[in-house]
């Protein structure tokens, strides 16, 4: 029998990890250990008496909330079927007393149910087993798998990315891979041949050669390199075929374009041979030691030698300028002192003749000599030599020439031209600059400006047109630019400039637009006239001048003329009424015309005092130094006042009046007068607005009505604005005259009160 001691015993002994529960939900009571758990959790019996879910709440619980979840939901389906519930896999890590790290450990927990001779549950076994290293085995393989994938597709991506084709077979010729390119090449899709035997899809007009070396690799276990042209697809194939253990693997290169190349070097090379027999350049081989081996049929033309004349050695010393000997000789030993490794390199398979002849003309061994002709006149030569002497079918070196003369002497011609043009251009008497259009940066000046400017060439090629113009004429520089480069030629006018010393001077310059190095660029011819310009402002001031004092003399004979006029209407016409008078009183004496006379007396005295008045104040100016300005107009309104047809606002804001000379007072006062008497004979206004005032140095007078206004474009101007305009002229006022038919008219006169003395 089995006493409780031997089952305490047996139950501690237990490998796995054990706790008893009673099933009193919520709670689990635990009721028993072994041994196993406590030494795995580090925990001791004083738990027992606890519920699982306080003992798990008191400890780390490492665990976490899922593993406390998972544990609710198993013991409930115990509860609820009195069958064993596994558990989901849980990481618990374990603490290493000699390390005091943690060791990763996976658990799996099953709760069993223990049912009495009743079949209640009487307890509950939860046991946890050790599952670490199937996890991390499982861990492993997946890793391992994957990593395996990954190759698989890596392998498979590149096999179809390559431009080759590419095939692969067992040892019985069954085909275990078939790239896109291989498709292609065989016009056989991969679906109708993995798995099946080669030959068998292949068909046998295909498969002679292919057959043959595919099994020489296969049974002499060694790659084998074949071409094979495949006339159904018009492909050249470089088949590298490479056998193994487990089969054979074929690269299938597409080598059309290769092919076709060489038969196009070949081609060419056929072709450059007949164009070196007709061409209309001369050429000849000589042998390292300078011996002339062979002349060509066009080459004799040129030279006017026959081949004898000039095949042996050291013949070319005779027929070359003695000036150009030493270049020529220059350029023949560079072309033999080509290295055989460099020609090695130039020589290299598809390097054809004609370019290794492309290449030295790039190689400095070109030169221009004079060569005596058997009248014993020169003519100018272009060679080049060419080294051929690892061309197995010349072995020497070439020179291929032409006749030049003619482009020689046009060059010379050319020269002469240009020293004369650059002789004209340094030594004009004008100004002369280019300047690029895209930058405005100056390219070329000559020696009258250097002179005129007080740069040196060097400081002026470092500038800009703008860096010579003041800063007021930036702005119309850049406008003309923008002009030329749309498509704009020539343009002149006088320009303002100044010198490095700072000081301003005039060109009368004509701008031209040129292409200079490949560039948009102007040419701007100039002649300084500065002295003209100042001379013409000189005549212009001392003209203006002239005018003022003919103007103003002109004014003051008029007001003159009125003064008297107005003062001999004023006397006359008293006198007059004096006479007019002493006939009143002699009619008093006669009594039977008394009352006649007096009556007709009386009506002509008040007409003429009425008429002398509104004469006096039309033909007099006022007396502007008895009175002010603002009185004199005052005086001048009331008239129109007093008619009582027009609404009059007068402004007089003139600070300091005495500022303003009496001739200047005297023109303001005259202004207003005539430009009243056109409101009234044409405006057919209501009213009048009128504003002087002082601002910024200047006097502004505005005359404002609301008439029937006028277009200034289109209708004439009267005397009276003329007047007006004279007025103002004579004082260097600006006159603005403002209106629209319908909407009344605005006159506007400026003044500067500087000047006025």
């Amino acid at each position: 029998m089995i006493t409780n001691s031997d089952c305490q015993l047996i139950f501690n002994a237990l490998p796995g990890l054990y706790l008893i529960l009673k099933p009193n939900a919520p709670h689990f009571t635990i009721v028993a250990m072994n041994q196993a758990i406590q030494n795995a959790a580090m925990i001791n019996d004083q738990i027992c008496g606890k519920g699982i879910f306080e003992v798990i709440k008191e400890r780390s619980n490492r665990a976490g909330n899922d593993y406390v979840q998972n544990l609710i939901v198993s013991l409930t389906s115990v509860l609820e079927t009195k069958l064993p519930h596994q558990m989901p896999i849980l990481r618990y890590d374990i603490l290493n007393p000699e390390t005091n790290d943690l060791n990763v450990h996976y658990w799996l927990p099953v709760n069993t149910p223990v049912l009495g001779p009743d079949q209640k549950i009487h307890f509950i076994i939860h046991s946890i087993e050790d599952v670490t290293s199937s996890v991390l085995l499982k861990e492993i393989e997946d890793k391992a798998r994957q990593e395996l994938e990954r190759l698989h597709r890596e392998q498979s991506q590149i096999l179809e990315s390559i431009a080759d084709g590419f095939i692969s077979t067992d040892r019985n010729w069954i085909v275990k891979y078939w790239n896109r390119q291989a498709e292609k090449i065989f016009n056989i899709s991969r679906k109708d041949i993995l798995g099946c035997y080669l030959w068998d899809v292949i068909k046998e007009s295909h498969a002679n050669k292919l057959y043959k070396c595919f099994h020489e690799a296969m049974s002499k276990n060694k790659p084998v390199h074949f071409e094979k042209y495949y006339a159904l697809q018009n492909i050249w194939l470089q088949i590298n075929a490479y056998p193994s253990e487990q089969g054979l693997t074929a690269f299938l290169v597409n080598i059309t374009e290769s092919k076709n190349a060489q038969d196009v070097i070949v081609n060419n090379e056929r072709r450059f041979r007949a164009l070196i027999e007709n061409i209309s350049d001369g050429w000849v081989i000589i042998s390292t030691r300078g011996k002339i081996m062979d002349i060509s049929y066009s080459g004799r033309k040129i030279l006017g030698y026959q081949s004898h004349d000039l095949i042996g050695d050291k013949k070319y010393k005779e027929v070359i300028h003695p000036k150009d000997f030493r270049k020529v000789k220059k350029a023949f030993d560079c072309a033999v002192k080509v290295s055989l490794e460099s020609h090695d390199a130039i020589s290299k398979p598809g390097v054809t003749v004609l370019q290794n002849i492309i290449k030295d003309s790039k190689d400095g061994k070109t030169v221009e000599f004079r060569f005596k002709m058997p009248d014993g006149n020169y003519k100018w030569l272009e060679g080049t030599f060419h080294n051929l002497l690892y061309e197995e079918t010349i072995k020497a070196i070439v020179l291929n020439f032409r006749d030049i003369s003619s482009r020689r002497q046009q060059e010379e011609q050319l020269l002469a031209s240009e020293e004369k043009y650059r002789y004209l251009f340094h030594n004009s008497p004008a100004t002369i600059i280019i300047w690029t259009l895209d930058d405005l940066c100056i390219q070329e000046v000559n020696q009258t400006a250097i002179n005129l400017f007080g740069y040196t060439r060097n400081e002026l090629q470092c500038m800009s047109v703008l860096d010579m113009r003041p800063i007021e004429e930036h702005e119309r520089i850049i406008h003309l630019s923008l002009d030329l480069r749309r498509g704009g030629t020539t343009n002149t006018g006088i320009w303002k400039y100044k010198t490095k010393s700072g000081d301003l001077m005039y060109l009368n310059v004509s701008l031209h637009k040129i292409s200079y190095g490949d560039r948009d660029a102007v040419l701007t011819l100039g002649t300084n006239v500065t002295e003209k310009v100042q001379l013409q402002k000189k005549l212009e001031e001392e003209r203006r001048q002239k005018q003022h004092e003919i103007t103003d003399a002109v004014l003051t004979a008029q007001e003159n003329e009125r003064a008297e006029l107005g003062k001999e209407l004023h006397d006359n016409i008293n006198q007059v009424l004096t006479t007019t008078r002493l006939y009143i009183e002699h009619a008093l004496t006669k009594k039977d015309k008394q009352a006649e006379l007096l009556e007709h007396s009386r009506e002509y005295i008040t007409k003429a005092i009425h008429e002398i008045r509104q004469l006096s104040r039309t033909l007099m100016p006022p007396s502007l130094g008895e009175v002010s300005l603002k009185q004199a107009l005052d005086e001048l309104f009331l008239n129109l006042k007093s008619l009582k047809a027009y609404k009059f606002e007068f402004e007089f804001l003139l600070e300091h009046e005495e500022v303003i000379t009496a001739p200047l007072k005297l023109a303001i006062f005259r202004i207003i007068q005539e430009q009243l008497n056109n409101i009234v004979k044409h405006a057919k206004a209501t009213k009048i607005a009128i504003r002087i005032v002082q601002f910024d140095n200047q006097v502004k007078v505005y005359v404002r009505d609301n008439g029937i206004g006028f277009d200034p474009q289109k209708g004439p101007r009267g005397l009276g604005l003329r007047n007006i305009s004279s007025r103002a002229n004579l004082f260097r006022g600006q006159v603005e005259i403002n209106s629209q038919v319908g909407h009344g008219t605005e006159l506007q006169v400026f003044f500067p009160l500087q000047g006025q003395e």
